[in-house]
């Protein structure tokens, strides 16, 4: 799970780099979702900030720097590769029980 943030106003791709550090450790991506940050009010989702999020997109807009908060985290699912693990049936979270 990763979030994308900023350095010096600009937008860091954290959840791509994980990705791709993922693949590059030979690592098999089986899935990638967002988990919205919400809170439920009146039969509608208003958006939920963090503070420093709140607080990098106010300094940055007082500078002239048009941003938008964001308000998800990246999840990303690998997986072994099946063919490093013999005889061992896999799923989307983790191995089978006995």
């Amino acid at each position: 799970m990763a979030r994308p943030w900023r350095r010096d106003h600009f937008l860091v791709d954290l959840p791509g780099q994980t990705i791709q550090a993922g693949l590059a450790a030979g690592l098999d991506l089986i899935g990638c979702r967002r988990a919205v940050h919400a809170a439920a009010r009146d039969g509608r989702l208003v958006a939920r900030h963090s503070f420093f999020q709140l607080h990098v997109a106010r300094a940055s807009r007082r500078k002239g720097i048009p941003v938008n908060l964001i308000q998800h985290d990246d999840i990303a699912l690998f997986q072994t590769p099946t063919s490093l693990v013999p005889n061992e049936p896999h799923s989307a979270f983790g191995p089978a029980l006995p």
